[in-house]
C-alpha cells in the first residue's frame, strides 16, 4: 500500500513539475533506469545479510555523513 501512495505522490509532483518546466527529460531518462538496477541488485545483495548487520551497516553511513557535513560547516 505505501508504495502505492508514494508512486501516486510522486506522479502528481511530477506533473506539477512538468508543467512548469522543471524537469530534464534527458536526466531522468539516464538515471531512472540505473536507479532501478541499483535498488534491484541492493535488495539481491540485502537477502544475503541479517537484519541486524544492514542496521549497523546503516548506522555507520549516517555517522559518516553526519561527519562530512559537520566538517563542510566549520
Amino acid at each position: 500500500m505505501s508504495l502505492a501512495v508514494v508512486g501516486a505522490t510522486s506522479a502528481v509532483g511530477a506533473i506539477a513539475h512538468a508543467r512548469n518546466r522543471n524537469i530534464n527529460l534527458r536526466a531522468a531518462l539516464a538515471f531512472g533506469p540505473v536507479g532501478m538496477l541499483g535498488s534491484f541488485l541492493g535488495s539481491r545483495v540485502a537477502a544475503h545479510f541479517s537484519a541486524e548487520a544492514q542496521l549497523i551497516l546503516f548506522a555507520i553511513v549516517m555517522i559518516a555523513a553526519s561527519g562530512f557535513m559537520l566538517r563542510s560547516s566549520f
